[in-house]
């Protein structure tokens, strides 16, 4: 009776450290795909900062509804440091007979529906003065998310 009560144990321990295993190596993965995640968000964070960061990109990255980031000459152009707009609606800086339209691009784009890529529209500044501006737009993934990639040209002297 003895026998086999610890073939029983030893079958149960065994399955025990079996499951135990299994939870290793499902961890082990989910490391992994973790560590590959920071590895790619990290090199995602300095290609936007070596791309847009350049002196002639006019950039915004929207997310959400807001601004997650901002190039120093886009936020130079509209009369802001990149720190004041950054977690901002875009919305705040679109003159007011551009929102709807803007808005509905935006909303377009981010929903997966086709969206002209290249538009004019106005911006204000923050002294007031309006900026015509040519948008070219378009989503990528930016961590993991859809986001609106924004690239300005000023149209206005």
């Amino acid at each position: 009776m003895n026998r086999k009560k610890d073939k029983n144990n030893d079958k149960s321990v065994q399955k025990k450290l079996l499951e135990l295993h299994r939870t290793i190596i499902a961890l082990e993965k989910l490391e992994i795909s973790r560590n590959e995640s920071i590895i790619s968000s990290t090199e995602m964070k300095k290609a936007c900062r070596d791309l847009f960061n350049k002196p002639k990109s006019h950039v915004a990255i929207l997310q959400d509804r807001k601004i997650v980031f901002i190039s120093p000459l886009m936020a130079r152009l509209l009369g802001y440091t990149q720190k004041e707009m950054l977690n901002t609606s875009f919305a705040s800086y679109v003159h007011p007979q551009e929102m709807f339209k803007l808005a509905g691009y935006y909303l377009q784009r981010i929903s997966g529906r086709e969206a002209p890529p290249i538009y004019n529209s106005i911006v204000k500044r923050k002294d007031g003065k309006d900026i015509r501006i040519e948008l070219m737009a378009g989503i990528f993934p930016y961590y993991g998310k859809p986001a609106d990639l924004i690239i300005v040209k000023e149209l206005t002297d």
